[in-house]
């Protein structure tokens, strides 16, 4: 049984620490990255060299997305899931890598790679997840990665 939540008025069912499987991968949506998706998250920062890097040696139009600009956009899709995760709290990165560079109008997906889960010891109502999550282009290279550890919410018995 899954518990529905609504989140900006539309119906969204979570997933438990009890539905994640360890070791487990999940293949996240895929999203286009647009040069004014690019610019409006440095004009919202004020801040142009947080968003738009230009890439002279290459080509001087072609423009590099910042790497605030990729872990907001991590986000966006782990949030975007079909089955979120029911994370009650973040308890940070480690590992954090940006190994390529991204530009716009790449395509990047995420994947999350379980690597392990435990109960916690202090509320057995809730559990610690760690997962590699990571940021492909459409050329499979990698952009990002990083582990992340969270804790989850159980099912309610």
């Amino acid at each position: 049984m899954f518990i529905a939540v609504t989140i900006s008025g539309a119906c969204v069912n979570l997933t438990y620490f009890d539905d994640i499987e360890c070791p487990s991968r999940i293949r996240g949506a895929s999203q286009s990255i647009n040069r004014d998706d690019i610019e409006a998250f440095a004009k919202s920062w004020g801040d142009s060299l947080l968003g738009i890097k230009r890439n002279s040696r290459v080509n001087h139009d072609k423009i590099r997305v910042s790497e605030p600009f990729l872990l907001a956009l991590r986000n966006r899709l782990i949030h975007g899931l079909d089955r979120p995760p029911a994370i009650i709290a973040s308890f940070g990165y480690d590992d954090v890598r940006f190994n390529t560079h991204a530009y716009a109008n790449d395509t990047v997906t995420l994947i999350l790679d379980v690597e392990s889960k435990r109960l916690s010891a202090s509320n057995p109502q809730r559990g610690i997840v760690i997962t590699r999550q990571t940021l492909i282009n459409q050329h499979n290279q990698i952009v990002l990665s990083m582990l992340d550890n969270v804790l989850v919410q159980k099912r309610q018995s």
